[in-house]
């Protein structure tokens, strides 16, 4: 990671530390590392990027790298800029502020690595969570794809450690506030000639506005629904939306429709997807009968698996403890190369630390030692989960309640 700090006297100072997200993973080591740094409004081209710099430890630059930081004209100094060096930057207070200044006007490339840095920094302790936040607000609306749908990722994964706390609510009004907009440019239909980036965008705005709980676009959802239900087509994406947000935010009469298709469909695949779906519900009660059904001879043996797994992505505990139950008959149902990885897989995106102890009965209880090579890997993937949830999540809620939101 090469960091940037402001000094007194104008100048600048660029530095090197190792990247990780625990103590452990942040023992200093030093390698020669070519940095080229640009202003913000610089386009990315040969002519616009200086030589690079190589940085092993500490380098001081005078000015006129400082007065980008303090002085005027304020523009940014882009670290890594036009993201062809593999590492992540980072940047001071003072930095930083005219980097968020300055974003909607950078190229797509440098857009896209400051956003994946500093979310990837907030997450780990580095940065401020409200710095992330802050370039969410920047972020143009017709800004690339590429760079729209990392923001999109970004936001959805971030939910998804507010899973089951109360002010999950208060997080989800604030990225619909971002993300609807940019639906409403995009729109549910692909435009003739729309490059596949902008379809691929489109489809992820839609899943995670229908995650999100947005009323808007769930209505839209079910009106969709309720023609493809009656035997009309939908262009692939927009129906592989339209199920991904009906079957989310299902109640029982939408579930039992999803049943009844997934008993009609005509080939293993177009089953397999509706009975898949059936397990996706937020709706507990119904994710209950999903689970039941799973093991009640009705779906192919192939698909028993898809639709627990599918459980796990909103109930994670609720799927663990139905395979630690029923083991004896989930267990046939699974190559038995996969045997040591299916119920770390089921919990791998939860952040209930609650969770550690239950994984780890359960593979003392139906997993070989030999075996449990993942059941350590999502564990400590739960402890960062666990850690983030409890650490970074007040900033979050801190920043949105300073801002209004």
């Amino acid at each position: 990671m090469i960091s940037m700090s402001h000094m007194p006297d104008g100048s600048a100072e660029l530095s090197q530390a190792r990247y990780g997200l625990d103590e452990a993973d942040r023992v200093s080591k030093s390698w020669n590392v070519p940095v080229v740094l640009g202003q913000s409004d610089t386009p990315n081209s040969p002519n616009g990027m200086r030589d690079p710099t190589w940085i092993s430890r500490v380098v001081s630059l005078s000015p006129p790298w400082g007065p980008w930081l303090l002085g005027s004209p304020a523009k940014g100094a882009v670290i890594n800029h036009g993201q062809a060096g593999y590492f992540r930057a980072r940047y001071d207070a003072p930095a930083f502020a005219i980097i968020a200044a300055d974003y909607p006007t950078l190229s797509a490339e440098d857009q896209l690595g400051i956003l994946n840095d500093t979310g990837s920094e907030a997450l780990a302790g580095y940065a401020p969570m409200g710095d992330f936040l802050q370039l969410t607000t920047r972020l143009p609306l017709d800004a690339n794809p590429v760079v729209a749908a990392a923001l999109v990722g970004r936001l959805s994964g971030l939910d998804r450690f507010y899973d089951g706390l109360p002010s999950q609510a208060r997080f989800r009004a604030f990225a619909i506030s971002r993300l609807h907009p940019m639906l409403a440019r995009l729109g549910w239909t692909a435009k003739p000639g729309e490059p596949p980036n902008t379809e691929s965008l489109r489809t992820a705005v839609l899943a995670v506005l229908g995650r999100l709980g947005d009323a808007d676009v769930i209505a839209d959802a079910k009106t969709r629904f309720k023609a493809l239900a009656g035997g009309a087509t939908l262009p692939p994406a927009e129906r592989q939306a339209v199920l991904s947000i009906v079957a989310i935010n299902a109640d029982a009469a939408t579930w039992d429709q999803l049943h009844t298709l997934a008993k009609a469909a005509k080939t293993d695949l177009e089953k397999r997807e509706y009975y898949n779906l059936l397990g996706r519900v937020r709706d507990e009660a119904l994710a209950k009968q999903a689970l039941a059904l799973a093991l009640s001879g009705e779906p192919a043996p192939t698909t028993a698996p898809g639709i627990i797994r599918a459980v796990g992505g909103l109930h994670p505990a609720l799927a663990l403890a139905f395979i630690d139950a029923n083991w004896a008959k989930v267990s046939p149902l699974l190559d038995p190369s996969s045997l040591g990885s299916y119920a770390p897989g089921i919990v791998a995106g939860a952040a209930d630390p609650a969770l550690i102890a239950a994984l780890e009965r359960f593979a003392q209880a139906h997993i070989a030692p030999t075996g449990r090579g993942d059941f350590a890997k999502v564990e400590a993937t739960l402890a960062y989960n666990a850690k983030v949830r409890a650490e970074r999540l007040p900033q979050v809620d801190a920043w949105l309640a300073q801002a209004g939101r």
